[in-house]
């Protein structure tokens, strides 16, 4: 957010209220959010499609950290979700309920920046405080990681140093979560972060926004995906499609006939004779009150639909 509490970031608030609606996010991590609870609470009255689960910074609220989590109430339970503060302004647990009965666990992260010995301290203290919890696992974390696992992660390519490295490495291992992402796309690079340009010279780029999942749920994972925000942020959006047990199956949708086929004249006068002839046939059984279950108006109708369906997709074959 690069400070998400001020009255300048307002223009950010409402691109984000967009942005879960147009791609139907339903939970949102954030992080240097600069928020405290009374500006939470006030874009909560001012933007009623989501519920905001804030950490501040414990000392520096409105200039410092902030890390938080925007639930969208359209399509999730929302008001039964909890949340715990795990390191103040970096760490914040949420905890939502599922159909089945289970819960969710997600943690957002904000790791320190600028200094390796920090970075790798925030990593272990993570890692402790989410043991003195009592909490059995952590299904997904996410958020700005602030290193890189692996020197390709950046551009141009150079390693992070060990330590951090270790350290994360160590928490990952400890709670058994994997860089999704990375699964999907094991030979693959691309980036979530950019330096501003400076002098002519290629800015730097890394992968420090990432997702991680509980190994035991990977399999329950799909559409990883980096894209832009439109937010106006340098940070890439970072987003996968997690189904929870149990959620039902849903089909490819309902068929629908493209629109630039009905431009072609031979297209419309052939649904029309169709639509005309299933019309006479219904208009017969009226008449004669000779309904039958294989002969009936709901049985004609299936068939047109079915007729212009099939018309219209040798036409758009044509076209090809």
């Amino acid at each position: 957010m690069n400070g998400g509490g001020s009255n300048r970031s307002e223009a950010k608030w409402a691109n984000i209220n967009y942005l879960l609606k147009s791609e139907s996010i339903n939970i949102l991590a954030l992080q240097e959010t600069h928020l405290t609870e009374e500006a939470s609470n006030l874009l909560g009255q001012k933007f009623n499609r989501f519920r905001i689960l804030a950490s501040p910074h414990p000392t520096h609220p409105t200039n410092r950290g902030g890390v938080a989590i925007l639930i969208n109430k359209h399509n999730t339970r929302w008001e039964s979700a909890i949340s715990e503060e795990i390191i103040p302004g970096r760490a914040l647990l949420a905890k939502f309920e599922l159909n089945d009965g289970g819960r969710l666990n997600i943690l957002a992260v904000y790791a320190p920046s600028g200094d390796d010995t920090a970075n790798a301290e925030f990593w272990i203290l993570l890692s402790s405080r989410l043991t003195d919890t009592g909490i059995r696992h952590i299904d997904i974390m996410l958020g700005d990681m602030n290193m890189v696992e692996n020197r390709y992660d950046r551009f141009p390519p150079h390693p992070d140093r060990q330590s951090v490295v270790d350290a994360l490495q160590h928490m990952k291992t400890s709670w058994d979560l994997r860089d999704g992402w990375k699964v999907l796309n094991p030979d693959k690079n691309d980036h979530t972060f950019q330096t501003k340009r400076r002098n002519g010279q290629i800015n730097s780029r890394s992968r420090i926004d990432r997702i991680y999942v509980r190994d035991a749920l990977i399999d329950r994972c799909d559409e990883w995906r980096i894209s832009e925000t439109g937010v106006g942020t340098d940070h890439s959006l970072v987003s996968v499609y997690f189904t929870p047990k149990g959620t039902p199956f849903v089909g490819p949708g309902r068929s629908s006939v493209p629109d630039f086929i009905l431009e072609y004249p031979d297209v419309r006068r052939g649904i029309l004779a169709r639509a005309k002839a299933a019309a006479d046939q219904i208009h017969q059984f009226a008449c004669l009150n000779n309904r039958t279950n294989e002969s009936n108006p709901q049985t004609i109708w299936h068939t047109l639909k079915r007729e212009i369906m099939d018309l219209t997709k040798e036409m758009e074959a044509s076209t090809r």
